[in-house]
């Protein structure tokens, strides 16, 4: 479908011989290969092959599960996705210890460093003293809350 507001125009020189353009909107397009195609081939003669490795630490006591985390290591990083803890295991050092294992592991994959986002309602303190510091923010993110942004060289 077209984009409502957006209309065709006449091409500029730059885009050569078309004479129209037309811009589309949607949540789903039978082009979106394409165009991640298009960006991985470009992305390819720059930086090394993308292989993503899922590393997942679960935390359990008597079968029952404390806390866990679930982060992939890319290139030369790591990336924390998820980090949780139950309510009950909270503040007793189960986070840091999961934190610490999965970083250790990170390394042995070859990872230097480490990097996740929180909000301002979570856990930033956490992260902090664990080592990690703010590199970016997003303000209003959702709206009342920010956004952090974090790493650490391990």
């Amino acid at each position: 479908m077209a984009c409502p507001g957006v209309t065709t125009k006449p091409s500029s020189p730059n885009l050569g011989p078309m004479t129209t353009m037309t811009i589309h909107v949607s949540e789903n397009s039978p082009d979106s290969a394409l165009v991640q195609e298009g960006l991985r081939a470009f992305n390819a003669q720059h930086v090394p092959p993308a292989v993503a490795r899922p590393l997942h630490v679960i935390a359990k006591a008597g079968g029952e599960v404390l806390g866990g985390l679930i982060g992939v290591s890319l290139w030369n990083w790591f990336f924390i996705r998820d980090l949780w803890v139950t309510d009950s295991h909270r503040r007793t050092g189960v986070g840091s210890k999961i934190i610490k294992i999965a970083e250790q592991a990170a390394k042995e994959r070859g990872c230097e460093f480490a990097h996740l986002d929180t909000f301002s309602f979570q856990a930033r303190g956490f992260y902090e003293k664990n080592g990690y510091h703010v590199f970016g923010t997003l303000p209003n993110y959702p709206r009342g809350s920010d956004r952090f942004y974090l790493m650490k060289q391990l």
